[in-house]
């Protein structure tokens, strides 16, 4: 199975308050954020984190931690944390649709129908971008209660939203 995240943001206590996050202290987020992932995500699994894994030197720690093989894009807070990838942006193919995946949704690329993004955290779970069509959803821990989608649930997202227009039609029908 085939799994996204972004922007965990381990051992960053601002980040509680800056994104609205639902914790009282940054070890709560960070329990709340590596139960949900091992939860969904077995060993075998595989996770492609988009970017801002954690905050400090203690990336291995939580590596370490986490189920599944991952793959690391690198984020704009992920630079001497210890994830150590060169990797800004990639592409993935599912359900024969090529799919771009990048940290920032500036980053996006119009080649293609659905951009899967993070950074922009509670922001926004969708952004229409252009007049080709393109989607942008933002597959980041907030948008996701704190556990990472797969990659089939963000698809069905944009197929809805493809279909219906709206994120408001999406959830009423």
């Amino acid at each position: 199975m085939l799994f996204l995240t972004s922007d965990c943001h381990f051992d960053h206590a601002n980040i509680i308050e800056y994104c609205h996050r639902p914790f009282t202290s940054v070890e709560k987020m960070n329990n709340a954020i590596l139960t949900g992932w091992n939860q969904r995500v077995k060993p075998t699994d595989t996770v492609i984190h988009v970017g801002d894994f954690c905050f400090g030197k203690r990336a291995k720690y939580w590596m370490d931690q986490l189920n599944g093989n991952k793959i690391f894009l690198a984020g704009n807070h992920d630079r001497n944390n210890g994830v150590n990838t060169k990797i800004r942006s990639m592409e993935i193919v599912f359900n024969k649709e090529p799919i771009w995946i990048t940290h920032r949704p500036h980053d996006f690329n119009d080649r293609y129908h659905l951009n899967l993004v993070g950074h922009v955290h509670d922001d926004w779970l969708y952004c229409p971008y252009g007049v080709d069509d393109t989607l942008l959803i933002n597959v980041g821990v907030d948008q996701w209660n704190f556990k990472p989608v797969r990659v089939d649930e963000a698809y069905l997202l944009y197929q809805r939203i493809q279909r219906t227009g709206t994120l408001e039609e999406v959830f009423n029908a």
